[in-house]
């Protein structure tokens, strides 16, 4: 890794911090009017058919580098002797967050990962995370290959773990018009499904080999879990083509009964923030792929929406935990729609779809997820980080915990801690 120090980063950060504060104010200042709950059945909604944007429009997927059903197995990243302590240990813990991109005021991604590079040093070695899964928007606005060393490599160069993503809108998405000869997700395939591990010209002086996933979708194989990653592509509330959606019919089909299974996708299907919203054709078309494999996943993974809300959704006999992950880094954060009256929302609360129950949210901090599969039971929580203006910057606050237990299916421990 480069000799630069955490000190010397964070130094180098700073004067933009001040611009960028007064940038996130005036786009506060004209934001869009915010969502509030139902008035006639007074609950809030987290479905949305999504409003099209005239340039945000469906990029064709480039040419895989891996072969069919783009299969990547931890056991072929990680050495040995930490795949042998991780089954002896019972379980696999791992970082999860996404929209990690520091565009325009680097500092709230670098607090974050300076935060999991601290708690993953603090961690017992057996249970010490042993990757970080980005759920997408790696690099704003563009996925250029230019903003991979400042907002990739650099924010996470003291971080020692390996780096999975799936990829965001943004980083599929090309600038109108488009630089000649650039394609979509040009960048990203390059530093995340490289087909042999090496150090690309876009890390610069980081010592960080690029990723071997085989597909810009594709399916991660752990001893405890088994991780199907979407691209949901750039329009907004997604787009899944046929193709690729019978790919996740069989992924979920043949997925192994005794490891908890999780679907990620960028775009979310339940949201109640006031900027996206959850999108009805994302929860059409995975609840379309659920039927036709005869098989639910165990948790929906999601970003695209900058903050964090976890809901349980109730299917037939089954608690589903759904959860929204978009506060890794992005500096502008989404708040929470308020009731009709304009309160905040409390939790848990029942939302207005049916079955669905917002069990907690934060909406004012970064913040990143930790997870535990284990052979009966997910273990998940959330840690807020001070934001930089606020005293104790930078400390990372446990916020949400939760275990879903993999028998009974059922979410057996939801709770804020205090």
């Amino acid at each position: 890794m480069s000799g630069i120090s955490k000190d010397d980063r964070l130094a180098s950060l700073k004067w933009r911090s001040e611009t960028n504060a007064v940038r996130e104010l005036l786009a506060r200042m004209f934001a869009r009017p915010r969502r509030t709950g139902d008035k006639r059945s007074g609950k809030v909604k987290a479905v949305f058919k999504q409003r099209p944007y005239a340039n945000q429009t469906f990029h064709d997927l480039p040419r895989p580098p891996g072969h069919h059903p783009f299969h990547l197995q931890l056991a072929d990243i990680l050495p040995p002797s930490q795949m042998r302590l991780t089954t002896r240990s019972g379980g696999l813990t791992t970082h999860i967050v996404g929209d990690t991109g520091g565009v325009n005021n680097p500092v709230p991604q670098q607090l974050v990962a300076d935060a999991m590079e601290r708690d993953l040093a603090a961690s017992r070695t057996a249970e010490a995370p042993s990757f970080f899964y980005i759920l997408g928007d790696v690099i704003y606005f563009y996925g250029e290959a230019a903003n991979y060393y400042p907002q990739f490599y650099e924010p996470y160069l003291h971080y020692p773990a390996p780096i999975f993503a799936i990829p965001g809108n943004h980083d599929g998405d090309l600038p109108t018009p488009a630089p000649q000869g650039v394609t979509s997700l040009e960048a990203y395939m390059n530093n995340f499904c490289a087909t042999a591990p090496h150090v690309t010209p876009d890390a610069g002086p980081v010592d960080r080999d690029a990723m071997t996933q085989p597909n810009s979708y594709w399916t991660l194989l752990t001893p405890f879990s088994t991780m199907v990653g979407l691209y949901s592509n750039v329009p907004e509330g997604g787009v899944i083509k046929e193709d690729q959606f019978e790919w996740l019919v069989s992924e979920l089909e043949n997925a192994p009964k005794e490891r908890a299974l999780l679907v990620s996708v960028h775009h979310p299907p339940f949201s109640a923030d006031t900027a996206h919203g959850g999108s009805q054709y994302m929860l059409d078309t995975l609840d379309r792929a659920f039927k036709d494999s005869g098989r639910h996943p165990d948790m929906v993974l999601s970003g695209h929406v900058h903050n964090y809300q976890r809901y349980t959704r109730q299917v037939e006999d089954r608690e589903i935990p759904y959860v929204v992950a978009g506060g890794g880094g992005y500096y502008n954060m989404y708040a929470m729609q308020t009731n009709p009256d304009g309160s905040a929302l409390d939790v848990p609360t029942s939302m207005y779809e049916t079955g669905l129950t917002l069990e907690n949210y934060v909406d004012d901090r970064h913040g990143f997820m930790k997870m535990r599969f284990e052979r009966e039971r997910i273990l998940g929580e959330y840690y807020a980080v001070t934001e930089a203006n606020q005293p104790s910057a930078g400390q990372a606050v446990r916020t949400d915990t939760f275990e879903l237990d993999l028998k009974q299916h059922k979410v057996v421990t939801s709770r804020r801690p205090p």
